[in-house]
């Protein structure tokens, strides 16, 4: 990942391939990844935030319960990553 943050996947990953991560699996605190995006805005849902991030050229969405502390990060479990692959013509 552009930046130095690296992502734990539980499977091999090849070049083209896309790692995808459902936003409400996403949260702040550590976890087996953790990336430290640029908070773009925070939105509040009634019952928790939605939080839009860049990483480097990549727009993120975390979900939480309580808006972003300071320094901000990222963390999710590598079962949370799906592996889209690059020759994968259904995607």
């Amino acid at each position: 990942v552009e930046g130095g943050d690296e992502i734990q996947v539980g499977q091999a990953v090849r070049p083209g391939d896309i790692l995808a991560v459902r936003p409400e699996a996403m949260h702040q605190g550590p976890d087996d990844s953790i990336l430290e995006p640029t908070v773009k805005s925070v939105e509040f849902q009634g019952t928790g935030y939605t939080i839009h991030c860049r990483l480097g050229p990549t727009d993120l969405l975390v979900k939480t319960d309580s808006p972003p502390s300071e320094p901000f990060r990222v963390g999710f479990s590598k079962s949370a990553v799906q592996v889209l692959r690059a020759d994968d013509q259904t995607r």
